[in-house]
């Protein structure tokens, strides 16, 4: 998991940007071929929203049962979506320089570096908090 702290020690949390993250997904696992099938990010500092993103994306793969009973993504609501790729830009203004939020956060980080990683990229270097820890 990205885990860069240089830019918060320091500093008043007010002036703390956090990227709140959620993904959908294929399956239960990146490692095993599963991909995002639609990704969130709310971004808040001072305790007000000052971004948000939030598409479905077409995973190129089927997305597997168990995942559609989940999140109730359907592969024809995504086939027409863009791919990863074709967002990989804004979803990254999204996190940069900010502390990335999530509820398991594994789970979600683990997606969302495969998916960078499969277009040539990294996903941008944040710290990492997770809800479910908390």
């Amino acid at each position: 998991m990205p885990s860069s702290v240089k830019f918060i020690p320091g500093r008043p949390l007010a002036e703390v940007a956090f990227a709140f993250l959620d993904t959908e997904t294929t399956g239960l696992s990146a490692r095993t071929g599963g991909r995002v099938c639609e990704v969130a990010v709310i971004s808040v500092q001072g305790g007000r929203e000052v971004g948000r993103y939030s598409t479905l994306l077409n995973p190129e793969c089927p997305i597997s049962y168990g995942a559609m009973m989940v999140h109730g993504i359907t592969e024809e609501m995504v086939e027409q979506e863009p791919t990863f790729a074709e967002v990989a830009d804004e979803v990254a203004r999204h996190l940069e320089g900010k502390v990335l939020v999530a509820h398991n956060a594994s789970f979600d980080v683990s997606f969302m570096q495969a998916e960078f990683a499969r277009i040539g990229r990294a996903m941008p270097a944040a710290p990492v908090l997770c809800t479910l820890k908390l």
